[in-house]
């Protein structure tokens, strides 16, 4: 039995499990995209999103209105996927099982809409510097159904569980937030927005084409878990609302481009 003995270690902090930093080193930009899907499994549209953002601010580069268009559906589809995720999930530790299970079902038709556009419903690779992968005029139909069903879920959440005693007794007062939290624990999004603070990236940036969108924002003051779980619920109605308003301006510029391929 042999043994082994370390004499040094060169300790480096900050990689992740997969050394997406250190991979980058010895990948171009264009090549490096994939590895931001594997950073968070749940909003790979986002991560690949914050990377094209970033090299295309850094080279000056503007997209077209349908690119930007065919962005945010993407981006909103999987806000809305991880809504739907927080929700039930949440109501499945107050105790109520069938919502998880219609949830998953709603997620499942928003996956479908990914597999049918990327190949794959998890690790798209969608997105690229200055535009994106692939066009969705042949899947108009399928995302305009899939999101009139999980507008219908948003409706049967509301009913059941905005008035709810039960789900108001058990989350009114848990897990408060102040403000004191925003330097400290560095939160941001619904948890932000839940202590009161007027906040939302889409809106102050105002990156892509959000701010031809007729969509709202809510914010509260208690910031305890009843208040994000009533914010995270509007937002899925609202992202919803979003990719409606972009499929009719997707289409409207789709037929646009034929009446001009056919006078050309």
């Amino acid at each position: 039995m042999s043994l082994e003995y370390l004499l040094y270690i060169d300790i480096q902090l900050g990689y992740l499990h997969r050394g997406t930093e250190k991979l980058l080193e010895f990948k171009f930009l264009v090549t490096g995209l994939p590895y931001f899907d594997r950073l968070d499994y749940v909003s790979v549209v986002h991560n690949e999103h914050v990377f094209v953002l970033s090299i295309e601010y850094l080279m000056h580069i503007s997209m077209l209105i349908r690119v930007s268009i065919v962005r945010i559906i993407m981006l909103e589809l999987t806000r809305c996927m991880n809504g739907f995720l927080a929700i039930s999930c949440c109501t499945m530790d107050l105790g109520s099982i069938s919502p998880l299970l219609w949830s998953f079902e709603e997620r499942d038709k928003l996956l479908s809409i990914f597999d049918l556009v990327c190949g794959v419903r998890m690790h798209v690779a969608f997105l690229s510097v200055g535009g994106v992968l692939d066009d969705l005029s042949f899947c108009y139909e399928i995302i305009y159904s899939s999101i009139e069903t999980s507008l219908v879920m948003c409706d049967i959440y509301d009913l059941i569980f905005t008035s709810n005693r039960i789900i108001y007794l058990r989350l009114r007062g848990i897990a408060l937030l102040d403000w004191c939290d925003i330097q400290y624990n560095s939160i941001s999004g619904v948890l932000l927005r839940a202590i009161g603070f007027c906040w939302d990236l889409r809106f102050v940036l105002l990156y892509e084409i959000y701010r031809l969108l007729s969509i709202s924002f809510c914010y509260s003051s208690l910031g305890d878990s009843y208040d994000r779980f009533i914010i995270r619920l509007f937002e899925v109605r609202q992202g919803l609302l979003a990719v409606k308003q972009l499929l009719v301006s997707y289409l409207y510029l789709f037929v646009i481009c034929l009446v001009l391929l056919q006078r050309i």
